[in-house]
Order: C-alpha cells, then sequence, then structure tokens
C-alpha cells in the first residue's frame, strides 16, 4: 500500500482573522486534499475594512428621505432615545443575521426595528413598509453611500453630531407619514383644524398613498380670539393599534400696530400708516 505524505500546508490551516488593506488580491487556492475541518473565514479586502466595533460605536441613526437622492437625519430628541448600534447584526456576503468581526464594502447590516418604531411613533415617523406590512427588520450594505443631511449639511457617520450623540454607521431608513408645522396667527383670524397638517400619506413599496384626512384624528382647542399657545395633536392608526402622531403649535398673537407721522416739506399734512 502507497501512503501519500501528508501536506504541510493543509494540516497547518488556520481560521484568517483579518485582512485589512485598501488593495484588491486576485487569488485562487487549490487543495490537493480535502479539508476535512471547517474553516472560519472572515477576509476584509476590498475597499477597506474595518472592526465591526468601530463600525457600530455610538448610536443607531434614524433617516428619512427628503428627495431622490438625500435624507434627512431625525431630530436630536429622537436620535437621543435610540440604543447603541452594537445590536445589528453584520454579515459578509450575505443576509444572514451573523456577529462577524470585521466589515467591508460587501458587509450586509441587519437591525431589528420593532422596538425602534416605538421610539419614533410620536413625532410622525414609521418604519417602511411591503405589501401592507411592517417590516420588522432593516437591512442595508456597507458600500451604498447614503447621503445624510442634519439641518442642510451633510454629515458624516461615525463622528458626534453638533448634539455631542456618537453616531455610528449604521443606519435604519423611516418614512414621515405625519408632517405638521408650527403657525403664528394674528387674534380674531379664522384657523381651521388642517392648517397646521403639512401632509400626510403613507409609502408602501414604490406605491404613496395619501392618507382620508377623515381619519385623522386632531387633538387640541384653538381659541383665535384669545392670545396665546396652543398645542395640536394629529394621530392617524395606521395598523390595529399602531398610532403615528405628530405634534405642533399655534400662537395667537395680537395685531401689531404701529403709527408713523411724517411732516411733508413746508407743510403740516401728516401721513398714518398702519401694519
Amino acid at each position: 500500500m502507497i501512503v501519500e505524505k501528508k501536506d504541510d500546508f493543509v494540516d497547518d490551516l488556520k481560521t484568517i482573522e483579518e485582512v485589512n488593506t485598501n488593495n484588491i488580491f486576485d487569488f485562487k487556492l487549490e487543495y490537493r486534499y480535502p479539508i476535512k475541518k471547517e474553516l472560519n473565514l472572515s477576509v476584509a479586502t476590498c475597499h477597506g475594512s474595518e472592526r465591526i466595533e468601530d463600525f457600530t460605536n455610538g448610536k443607531i441613526v434614524g433617516i428619512a428621505r427628503r428627495d431622490e437622492e438625500s435624507y434627512e437625519i431625525l431630530s436630536s430628541d429622537v436620535i437621543e432615545k435610540f440604543p447603541n448600534a452594537n445590536t445589528a447584526f453584520s454579515s459578509m456576503f450575505t443576509k444572514d443575521e451573523k456577529k462577524d468581526n470585521y466589515v467591508n464594502a460587501y458587509s450586509f447590516i441587519n437591525i431589528n426595528t420593532k422596538d425602534l418604531q416605538n421610539l419614533v411613533k410620536d413625532s410622525g415617523y414609521y418604519a417602511l413598509e411591503k405589501n401592507g406590512e411592517f417590516q420588522e427588520k432593516y437591512h442595508f450594505t456597507v458600500g451604498e453611500k447614503k447621503h445624510i443631511y442634519d439641518g442642510g449639511l451633510e454629515l458624516n457617520l461615525g463622528k458626534k453630531d453638533k448634539h455631542g450623540h456618537m453616531l455610528s454607521k449604521v443606519y435604519v431608513e423611516f418614512q414621515k407619514v405625519i408632517h405638521t408645522k408650527d403657525l403664528e396667527i394674528v387674534q380674531g383670524s379664522e384657523w381651521n383644524k388642517f392648517d397646521n397638517l403639512v401632509f400626510a400619506k403613507l409609502q408602501n413599496g414604490d406605491e404613496i398613498i395619501e392618507l382620508d384626512r377623515n381619519r385623522i384624528k386632531v387633538e387640541g382647542n384653538v381659541d383665535a380670539k384669545t392670545k396665546g399657545e396652543y398645542s395640536v395633536k394629529y394621530s392617524y392608526e395606521i395598523l390595529p393599534n399602531t398610532w403615528i402622531s405628530d405634534t405642533c403649535k399655534v400662537k395667537v398673537v395680537e395685531k401689531k400696530e404701529s403709527t408713523e407721522n411724517r411732516s411733508e416739506s413746508g407743510g403740516d399734512s401728516k401721513v398714518k400708516i398702519e401694519r
């Protein structure tokens, strides 16, 4: 019987933990003998890589589309309630919920959105919907570039924002369902209950649906005859026992009047101007 010599390379093969480089390698491995042990490969060779603890350092970031090519970050009072991003899953080349030690441009990041929804529902936001169903998971590929803005300036994730919150590179996309605005009206003028509502719409996949205003609950008593500040809350039951709401203000102010006396040259005539 002929015994073939054992391949030292195969025998000494160990788990590859990291290749952290900006170079791209083309290589092919040929084994002359079957590998009988499972290999746990975590390789990052394209467009750089970084440790998952660096990628997830900080809070999960909530974003919402503002136009076709850019997104707005959710307000700071919402972001500060978000959990840290180390709860996210990261998996290279597959969408499996794994916890790889490194991420590169081809890594998939998976985040559970169920708990996050409770943190955004009172700011008018809702998770992305598909086929009329709430999506409890959100995923993206690290290499997908998203332009995210905060107060008109593009935001670089992985750094602190202007409020001192450490923002991770993990984000979840929401949609603005109910959008309101604050108003200031003159005492004695007319105010209608939907004057503060900018829009109420729901995106289901590629379809955008205008919400039925008859199903929008409006709470708040605005007395346009009495000076003061009033709160108005708009709510919509998007699913049974699941409400989305947004609250705004109406400020009733006194009518401003001022009188200017202008003396014409060589005369006593005066002009009264009311504003």
